[in-house]
């Protein structure tokens, strides 16, 4: 072992001493993962470090010497204890920094550490927020802290639960509730009293990195299967049957019918039923149906459009200044789909940063009233960051004091919102309106979900106006009843794309960390059909193919 001259020695001892000096008084203002912990200020007493500390921070493997310089004393093995326990998931409180003392009422479970790296052990009364005390040091260089545990965090329990808050709301329960946090089947699990945070600090950790999680109540937790019922036993013994006597050969048989014909051919609809569609895999320069684009606070026909699209300020990535236009699919890179993209700071039109394709009034693509209708679109949500707010992205609109749409599908949060309306006074205002919302659970991200509708639109019950919807082929709404204003001199028109309604408002504000939204359309398409010739599969095959 190389040995070391007086003056050396003393100054090593120095800068250990230096260290020490630094670590006892820095930290303490990084960011926190506990619920309590939020900058308070330091608690419990300093707790004397000895000459011959183990502690691993101060152990470098060599001599140990006095801070005031001098011979250094006699190495000695410095004896590391086994491994604590690692802390479990659970909500914690702050308890005190490290190097401090720390009291605790009874006996609990307390962590020490930093970030995501922590040890755990049960302590009575109180204790010492040490590598010492705690046998090991679980984050080396890293100032720590001690926590006290006050609820573990569990998976959920199975059962019917119903939504809370979005990740990084508040919520509130009546008295005592079990509430979950997270998304799509990943789910942990707490007791709540009163009111709570859907956050990573409440719960005590993010059952879901880098989703966008919400909580949930539950309302009715599933019962246990009932156990299987007993075997039955088994039969006694039949004695065997005598040899059958020797018989003539049975006839031939019949020949087997032919089966009947399939009922779920389908049927291709008939270009003349079609009375708009916006197909990427054209040219925009042919389209006849006389589409119009409103994007980035200007207006454009879509047949004016080269095949580069309509291009906004510049954007920092690969789709540059692209506001709307043709993308490939991601699924088939043989084929074209109509891509929407606006930014939070695009220019305003009718008060928002929207960018949609409409059919207005006048033109061959203009809505049908009181008459059979179909419209589908295939949507495709490419690396979409899920946010709480609402955007149209589908809309059947009319003029006039009415304001509101009668028909609009919206992204709302992690679930697709069908909202529809209607009134059917004589020069309706917003005041009378009658609304309905349903709800379709998950988005299409980076996959493609198909919507299908078939509608007759009508204020007035006496046309048997309706409003159904599939998704993928399977019916989520069946809803019979009146369908838009009675407004005679401001007809339908229909829209898709995306419009952030409110989006500088408290009530739905466009959130910042995705200041671009991305959708992929497949082929808008609405299809007359007075005479009831299509199915909801007929419909969904002929957007697919496009």
């Amino acid at each position: 072992m190389q040995q070391f001259d007086g003056t050396r020695l003393s100054i090593i001892a120095q800068l250990i001493a230096t260290a020490f000096a630094v670590s006892a008084c820095g930290g303490g203002g990084g960011g926190s993962d506990s619920a309590v912990d939020s900058g308070a200020s330091t608690s419990g007493n300093p707790v004397t470090v000895p000459s011959d500390s183990t502690d691993t921070q101060a152990d470098n493997g060599g001599s140990t010497s006095t801070a005031g310089g001098g011979s250094a004393s006699t190495p000695t093995k410095t004896t590391i204890a086994a491994a604590a326990p690692v802390a479990p998931s659970g909500v914690y409180s702050f308890l005190a920094y490290e190097k401090y003392a720390f009291t605790v009422s009874g006996t609990q479970l307390v962590r020490y550490g930093s970030g995501s790296t922590w040890i755990a052990k049960t302590v009575t009364n109180g204790g010492q927020c040490t590598n010492q005390y705690f046998g090991v040091d679980p984050a080396p260089a890293t100032y720590k802290r001690c926590e006290v545990l006050v609820t573990t965090t569990a998976a959920a329990p199975v059962g019917t639960y119903t939504h809370l808050a979005y990740e990084k709301y508040p919520f509130s329960v009546t008295g005592t509730q079990i509430v979950r946090y997270g998304s799509g089947s990943t789910w942990i699990s707490r007791s709540v009293t009163g009111s709570g945070q859907c956050t990573n600090q409440f719960f005590g950790k993010d059952p879901l990195p880098a989703v966008y999680k919400r909580c949930e109540l539950l309302v009715q937790a599933s019962s246990a299967p009932a156990p299987s019922p007993a075997p039955a036993p088994a039969p006694a013994p039949v004695a065997a049957a005598p040899a059958p006597a020797v018989t003539a050969p049975a006839p031939a048989p019949a020949p087997t019918p032919a089966p009947a014909p399939s009922t779920s051919t389908t049927t291709t609809v008939a270009p003349g039923d079609v009375f708009a569609e916006l197909n990427a895999n054209n040219a925009f320069a042919s389209d006849s149906d006389g589409a119009g684009l409103e994007c980035d606070g200007r207006n454009a026909s879509v047949r004016s459009l080269s095949e580069a699209g309509f291009s906004g300020s510049y954007l920092s990535d690969v789709l540059s200044s692209t506001r709307f236009g043709k993308a490939t699919d991601p699924e088939n890179a043989g084929r074209k789909t109509l891509m929407v993209r606006p930014n939070v700071n695009d220019g305003l039109t009718a008060g928002a940063p929207r960018c949609e394709v409409s059919w207005w009034t006048t033109q061959p693509g203009a809505l049908k009233t009181k008459t059979d209708i179909w419209y589908a679109f295939g949507l495709y949500l490419p690396n979409w960051e899920t946010t709480p707010e609402e955007g149209i992205i589908s809309q059947w609109h009319q003029a006039g004091n009415t304001v509101n749409p009668f028909m609009a599908i919206m992204i709302a949060g992690d679930r697709i919102k069908f909202h529809t309306g209607w009134n059917s006074n004589t020069n309706p205002t917003q005041s009378g309106n009658s609304t309905r919302s349903y709800y379709s659970n998950g988005l299409p991200i980076n996959k493609w979900t198909y919507f299908v509708i078939k509608a007759k639109i009508s204020p007035f019950t006496s046309d048997a106006p309706y409003f159904k919807v599939w998704r993928d082929g399977t019916q989520i709404i069946d809803y019979s009843g009146p369908l838009s204003y009675n407004s005679p001199t401001n007809p339908p028109w229909a829209k898709f794309g995306l419009y952030p309604w409110g989006y500088n408002t408290s009530s739905n504000r466009w959130s910042p960390e995705v200041p671009t939204k991305t959708l992929l359309f497949r082929t808008p398409t609405f299809v007359h059909d007075p005479n009831g010739k299509y199915k909801e599969a007929d419909i969904r095959a002929y957007v697919k193919a496009r």
